[in-house]
Parts: structure tokens; sequence; C-alpha cells
């Protein structure tokens, strides 16, 4: 263990000399500045599609029972259903805010049925509230930035070492070729998992299941950083392996 805690160490001070370890935190910046700034949270989606039930002659697609107008909302993005029973009135809706729901039930209501600020919205249980627009790109950056750090970097690293005829020195002295193996996956298990991770608190926050998305890291990262060594001990030259 002390001779991969060794190596890891050394394979850090080569993985921070390189240049391309700079690019890779650049990236991260500018990643972060594009969704906490540069993204809408919000996008304003199409017009929202109205269905009712109970309230003939609105104009709208009308439904023949409840029920039926409670599975095209869950089927169906960006919808209103609307029921009138006994005089009450049922909103269900998904994928749209209250304050959207609100405006587009007063546009169709009478202005003494409008409904007031206090009105209250159904959301089907089986709906989750959408992400903001901005945090949905949040993953794609993660899976290919952070998740894949291991697989370039260890090839990277690994190539130049070839290039430059480390290897073959590394065959005489004391450690193992496993330990020489063992060391840069940890190393870049750890650099892609916190890299994820501090891509995920700058940008989404701590609203997630944080421990669950620390174990993913790691093995996502170390899937990469596996097929970062396949890659790399059967490519005999830098540009080759680029």
């Amino acid at each position: 263990m002390k001779a991969i805690c060794s190596q890891m160490i050394v394979d850090l001070k080569l993985v921070i000399k390189n240049i391309f370890m700079w690019v890779m935190i650049g990236i991260l910046l500018i990643i972060i500045l594009v969704v906490r700034f540069l993204l809408p949270e919000q996008v304003r989606d199409s017009k929202a599609q109205i269905i009712t039930y109970g309230m003939e002659g609105i104009g709208h697609l009308q439904i023949q029972t409840l029920d039926e107008l409670e599975k095209v909302v869950r089927q169906e993005k960006n919808t209103v259903g609307i029921a009138r029973v006994d005089e009450e009135y049922k909103i269900f809706t998904n994928g749209l805010s209250k304050k959207q729901v609100t405006a587009v039930v007063n546009s169709l209501l009478q202005e003494k049925d409008s409904l007031s600020e206090d009105v209250i919205v159904t959301y089907n249980s089986k709906i989750t509230e959408q992400a903001p627009f901005n945090k949905r790109f949040v993953p794609i950056f993660i899976c290919f930035e952070a998740a894949i750090i291991g697989l370039l970097m260890i090839g990277i690293l690994i190539l130049m070492e070839k290039s430059e005829n480390t290897l073959k020195a590394y065959r005489v002295s004391p450690s193992s070729a496993m330990n020489y193996l063992i060391s840069k996956v940890l190393l870049f298990t750890l650099m892609g998992t916190i890299y994820s991770v501090i891509m995920g608190f700058t940008t989404v926050g701590f609203h997630y299941n944080i421990f669950a998305f620390i174990i993913l890291s790691l093995i996502s990262s170390c899937i990469f950083s596996l097929i970062g060594v396949i890659l790399a001990v059967f490519l005999d030259h830098l540009v080759i392996g680029l």
C-alpha cells in the first residue's frame, strides 16, 4: 500500500505539471459559469394545451370523464386539465408552474370565476417538478467531462511515459507493474470524483442524494480509468493515441 501511495504522489506531480490538467480545470470553470450565468433557468415553452371536463361552450378539447382527463394530463407534457365538478374547479397539470396555470385558467374563465393567487393546483402524484433548464445540462457535462477525465488523463500519462522510456526504467525498480497500474487508476478515479463533486456542488447545490452521487462518480471514473489503461497499453506513441 505504501508503494501505491508513493506512486500516486509521483503521478500527481506529473499530472499537475501537464498542461492538459490545467485545460481541464479551465473547462470546469467555463462549465460552471455557463450553467450559472449564461443558460436560463426557464425557457418559454410552446402554448399550453387546455383540456376540460364539465365545461361545455368553452371552446377547448372536451373530455368525457374525469378519470380520462387525469390520464391525458399525466401522459401529455405542457398540458392543463380543468374540471368543473359541483360548481368547483379542479385543475390538473403536467410540466407547468403555478403561475403559468393561473394565467392559462384566468384567460379561459369568465372574470367572475377568475382564479386568485391562492389557487390550489393539483399535480399528479407520479409527476415530479421539472428541473430548471440550465440544470438539465449538468449530467451531460459530468458524463463527458468528469467521468472521462480518467480515460483521457491516464492514457496521456502512460503514453508520455512510454515515449520518454520511463516504463523501461520502471521495470528494474523495486515496485511491480501492478502497483504502477493500480496507483494510476486510484489517482484518476479520485480526481474524476472530485471533479464531478465540484461541478455538482457549484451548479446544482446540495439538493440531491450526495452519497449516491459520489458512489456513482467513483464507479464511473474507475471504469473509464480502466478503459484508459487498456487503450494506452496497446498504443506505442502519443500521436496514435490522440
